[in-house]
């Protein structure tokens, strides 16, 4: 089955993002991570949709009404150690929201937080931080996902062995067709896999900060825009994340992309 190519290397727009959700729709149901692990052998074709929250929670809020607009729940994966702080009350009374429109939140987290602990106090350590999160939104976390795994020095130290959903389980990611847009790169080859009705189980991984209202094409100039965005100077990092995403693995597969086939969006 073929589609467009704008449908499969999507511009970030909330307007490019609605009219995807939509043609999903059309052959899938649109699932939260805990859903599957609730019913993993469920026989309908299905797409788990993440969120990797990884700048200011506020700007989780249009996708998300994007979302409940077409009667869509999804995970969406938030931290207390990253460039912000889910238990700050404003950042907790954003997550609320995300709750009202029914959305699932998860625990996601730096695990060079916890490298410098012995693998019983790791355990410890991160179900206190998770418990610190159940706190401030009034909810059970039960799933988690690791924040930069392709990045990381080191595996995953929660893969295995807590009592929560983990974003990465082996037998999800064998069994799934896996699509990302990490910085703003679609990998590894578009959204195919996620509109194929001969797919069985898709999953999605967006992250909301790199979607916005007007189109921004080239990288750099998002990141600009991003940084306009955060007026407590909570992205003064800048240079950081523009390295990160200089030599990402998804910046290259997509830059690739572009130089084989000129007609692809940034």
């Amino acid at each position: 089955m073929s589609h467009p190519l704008d449908m499969i290397h999507p511009a970030f727009t909330l307007e490019a993002y609605r009219e995807l959700l939509t043609t999903v729709l059309e052959t899938r149901t649109v699932i939260t991570l805990s859903d599957w692990f609730d019913a993993p052998h469920a026989a309908w074709r299905r797409l788990i949709l993440r969120h990797d929250v990884d700048f200011l929670p506020a700007l989780t809020l249009p996708m998300a009404r994007v979302e409940a607009d077409l009667g869509i729940r999804s995970t969406w994966f938030v931290g207390i150690h990253l460039s912000y702080n889910a238990i700050h009350p404003p950042q907790a009374e954003v997550l609320k929201t995300l709750l009202t429109m029914d959305h699932e939140i998860g625990f996601h987290y730096d695990a060079s937080v916890y490298d410098h602990l012995a693998p019983s106090d790791q355990r410890a350590h991160i179900l206190s931080d998770i418990g610190l999160l159940e706190r401030a939104i009034g909810q059970p976390i039960r799933s988690i996902a690791m924040h930069n795994p392709s990045s990381s020095e080191s595996p995953d130290p929660f893969l295995q062995g807590l009592p929560l959903h983990n974003a990465y389980d082996s037998v999800l990611m064998r069994q799934a067709s896996y699509a990302s847009d990490s910085c703003r790169a679609w990998r590894p080859q578009g959204l195919a896999c996620c509109l194929d009705p001969e797919i069985p189980l898709s999953y999605l991984l967006v992250h909301p900060e790199l979607w916005t209202e007007r189109p921004i094409p080239n990288w750099l100039d998002f990141l600009a825009h991003l940084q306009s965005l955060m007026a407590d100077d909570s992205f003064s990092e800048r240079a950081t994340v523009e390295s990160l995403w200089k030599n990402h693995p998804a910046r290259d597969d997509h830059d690739a992309r572009l130089l084989a086939t000129p007609s692809h969006r940034d």
